[in-house]
Parts: C-alpha cells; structure tokens; sequence
C-alpha cells in the first residue's frame, strides 16, 4: 500500500500472514522459512525432495544424552513454501525497488504518517527444539523499550530457590543489578528450598503484579498448575533449569552433565596425583530435581573415567548445608569409610566438612570435588581443607542470560526455547595460586 499505516509494521508481521496463507498454524513452534543468499530454487527443491524420502534422523530427548546443536538457520521449509517463497521474495524486490524509486522523487511530500511508530509489544515466538548459546541473547534497545512498555507498573519476579547459598544470593542480586542497568523494575521472592513456600510465593508474585516470572523450580510437579495458569495468562516464564516442559516459555541449560564431569574428573586426577588405585567414593545428590540427578551422573562418570576401578559407595542427600552435614555424618556413625566425596554443589560440600571436622578427620585424608566455586569453597582450596577442586559454574551469565530471555520475551520476540550457558574450569590450588601470581605487581612496575 502507498499509505504506510496500511502496510506491515514488521517483518515478523508480514511472515505470520504468509504462514497463515500457507496454511501453518501459528504456534510456539512456529519458525520462518529462509533460503540462503545465492542458492537456487532449483537446487533447494532437488535437495528438498532428496530429504523426504531420507530416514528420519533420531534427536536426543535431553541435553544429557547430546551435546546439542546450534541452530543458526532455520528448517527447511516444504516445496509448496519455496515456491510461494520464491514468488514473495520476487515481489518484496519489486516493492523495494519501487520504495527507493519514489524516496529518489523529491516531489513526493514527507508526511508524519512516514515515519513507522515503535512496534507494539506482543506474544513471544519459542522455537522449541532450539539451542543457542546464552550470549546470544543480549536483546537491542528496541526490545529493552519494548519490555519496559509491556512491563508498565508491572515487575520482573524472580521465584528463588532460596539466598541461604553464596551463590544463590549472589544471582538474586546479579539479577536485580541487570534488570536496573535496562531500567526494569525486580522482586525476589525466596522459597527457602520448600515447594510449597514457592507455589504460594508464585501466586503472591502474580497477586502483587508481576508481569514476568524467573523461576528457579525445586518441584515442577507441585507447581505445575500454578504454572499453566501462568502460561494462559500470557506471563513471560524463564526456567533455571533444562529437560523439563517449558510453559511457553525458555530454559537455561547450565549443561549440568558436563558440570559434573569436569568436577568428577578433577576430584579423579587429584586422587590419582594421591596415589589412589581403588578409592572409596559418596556422591552428594538431590533426587528431587532432575537437572542435579543428571550433574551427580556426570560426576559419577568423569570420575570413573580417570579411575575406572573405584569403587561407588553410593548416593546421599546433599545440595544444602544442612543435607550434606546429616547425610556424611550419618555414614561416619555407622563406620562406612570413604576416601572422596564428590558434591552437586558447594552448599552441600560445606555440611559435609562440617561434620567431617567435627568428627576429627585429618583434612589430607578425604578429597571433595564440587561444583560452585564459591568464595568459600575457594578459601578451603587455597588451605587444603578437604576441598581440593570446585567448578565454576558462570553464574554471572547464567544471570545475565536470564533477565536477557526475559526482555525478549517481554518484548514479543522469536527465542529459541534453550539458551545453553557452559561451565568454567575446574579450580584447584595450583590454579589459584597460578591466578595470584597473575595479579601480582611486577617488581620496580608500577603497583
């Protein structure tokens, strides 16, 4: 149309009408199809017909099972749609060209109607089955306007798992600290580690306003209904956590699995280094969430990997302070020996050399790999005590990751349904005393 308010505001506008023409639903699933510049149709419909009659190639249902792919183009889309693609793409040329003809026209008058208005906040597209990597996620000063438009008097509200743990206090802030750098208004609500505190304080959440939910779930089962109701609602939702359902919403894969391998192999070449052939292992688990259950197998594995004939005494609670304290000193009442302790996380690391020390085990006799890094856990590093290697989780992207999903999603754009934020390296002492000298003033440099 001449008249720029009758014509498409977006792109994204204009492809969900030619999905509808084509006869696709609009859905969460929904993806735009895209042909590469300089490639024929031709050759795009060959390839395409090649494909149909290929066996279906199997997809990992879990990041667990695969690393995952990253997804930079989108599928490919049917012959009826290349060939109305191609016809579109022929009259979108036409329609540019011609723009650029009439903006060459000095005589044509420039109107207010001119100029395009910013676009109106809407439902966000999620492209489930899609990877990408968190720092892809950095939404643009459009969609920051947008969500802020969308949020109005409403809030971010960040369901945590509880601030008793460095590290998740640490996240609660971070993510407060990004959310104010955009210039968007954020609540903490704590769960104290009990489901049930955190299906009431969802609903609290909702009652008082908030118009998006971060959500660090302790049990998905619980809140399921409480979650849907979310979701019909249209509420924005960002999981902290990954192989469960999404709600409409987007999952940070933290790849616990590797988490847990780096931290098992480490603890397994420290024992190595030790001169352990057949160490006594715990494992430190939480078998109410699946995501720590898959970083206990990966600690499992990477540290049979490096000491194949160890022998696994089994699986404790841990994950908090308290959990670990009462699982390791139930097992030095019963007299079961042990010469690691592999933990999901720092918090439960810490319960356990509590009782540890309170029990009098020398500190050089038992070795606890973990997960975490926190300052703590770093302290006990850098002395010896007990822990000997913890793995840095990037907690800060894992943060920053979050309140940029949830801008994006706020602001009515295509995401995929993961953002995958990979872990650090496993710190050990020589590592730390490695990043002391590292910083360091040279002598006679300046200070």
């Amino acid at each position: 149309s001449k008249i720029p308010r009758e014509r498409y505001a977006t792109a994204n506008e204009m492809a969900d009408d030619l999905n509808l023409a084509l006869g696709r639903k609009i859905t969460s699933t929904s993806q735009y199809p895209m042909i590469n510049a300089g490639t024929h149709l031709s050759d795009l419909l060959q390839q395409a017909a090649e494909e149909e009659t290929a066996s279906a190639t199997n997809v990992p249902k879990t990041l667990r099972d695969a690393q995952p792919t990253i997804h930079r183009e989108a599928r490919r889309p049917s012959n009826a749609a290349l060939w109305l693609g191609g016809a579109a793409a022929l009259l979108a040329f036409v329609l540019i060209a011609l723009v650029f003809s009439r903006a060459d026209d000095t005589s044509l008058p420039v109107t207010p109607e001119a100029t395009q208005p910013l676009q109106q906040p809407g439902i966000a597209t999620v492209l489930e089955g899609e990877v990408e990597l968190g720092e892809t996620a950095i939404p643009s000063s459009e969609e920051i306007a947008l969500a802020s438009a969308r949020l109005g008097s409403g809030f971010i509200a960040y369901m945590a798992c509880n601030r008793t743990s460095e590290y998740h206090a640490r996240q609660a802030r971070e993510m407060g600290d990004f959310a104010a750098r955009y210039g968007l208004s954020y609540r903490v609500y704590e769960s104290n580690n009990d489901a049930y505190t955190q299906l009431t304080e969802i609903e609290r959440a909702r009652s008082d306003g908030a118009s998006a939910l971060i959500i660090c779930p302790l049990d998905l089962a619980l809140i399921d209904e409480a979650l849907r109701s979310a979701q019909d609602a249209g509420l924005p939702l960002v999981f902290l956590s990954s192989g469960n359902e999404n709600y409409g919403g987007v999952l940070l894969a933290g790849d616990d699995y590797r988490m847990g391998t780096t931290a098992g192999q480490a603890g397994g070449v420290i024992a190595q280094i030790e001169g352990m052939t057949t160490p006594r292992v715990i494992i430190l688990d939480y078998p109410e969430m699946p995501i720590l259950v898959t970083r206990a197998d990966g600690l499992e594995t990477g540290f049979l990997e490096v000491l194949p004939d160890a022998e696994i005494i089994g699986r404790y609670l841990g994950a908090t302070r308290e959990n670990g304290r009462a699982s390791v000193q139930a097992l030095l009442d019963e007299g079961v020996e042990f010469d690691v302790i592999l933990s999901i996380n720092d918090a439960g690391a810490f319960g356990a050399i509590e009782a540890l020390s309170a029990t009098g085990v020398d500190p050089s006799s038992v070795i606890i790999s973990s997960v975490d890094a926190e300052g703590l856990a770093l302290q006990y590093i850098r002395t010896g005590n007990f822990m000997r290697a913890s793995v840095e989780i990037g907690r800060e992207q894992f943060s920053f990751t979050a309140i940029n999903a949830t801008v994006k999603l706020l602001a009515g754009s295509t995401v995929p349904e993961t953002y995958l934020v990979p872990p650090g390296q496993a710190v050990t002492q020589e590592i730390l005393e490695a990043r002391s000298l590292a910083t360091q003033p040279v002598e006679g440099g300046p200070e």
